[in-house]
């Protein structure tokens, strides 16, 4: 899981892209299984405007894109932690950024389905 920090940083989509591709071939498929996140979301009231839900879902598009041509797993987290207004759910998350415990349970949940 990689991401929001590029976006925090600037990075260019297609710049995310060709790193994304990087990382994945790194891997040898007949030894290692490779699985990708979603970029979470963020909560605004909390973090602030650093990061565009937009940006969020055009990176999370490119990882969903990447997966699919690479025959890596992509596992969707994003939507398990939205809130009624599209943003991350305080109740996931310490500083509208990371996630705090109950966030990590919801986050092993899609993991172990």
């Amino acid at each position: 899981m990689v991401g929001i920090n590029d976006i925090m940083e600037g990075v260019k989509p297609d710049t995310y892209e060709k790193n994304i591709r990087g990382i994945v071939e790194a891997f040898d498929p007949s030894v290692t299984e490779v699985t990708l996140f979603s970029i979470l979301p963020v909560n605004h009231d909390l973090v602030g405007n650093a990061v565009r839900d937009e940006e969020i879902s055009e990176f999370n598009e490119i990882i969903r894109q990447v997966a699919e041509e690479s025959g890596a797993e992509f596992i969707d987290l994003h939507s398990h932690f939205l809130d009624g207004q599209g943003q991350l759910d305080r109740q996931y998350t310490v500083d509208g950024l990371h996630l705090n415990g109950k966030g990590y349970d919801v986050w092993l949940e899609q993991i172990m389905e």
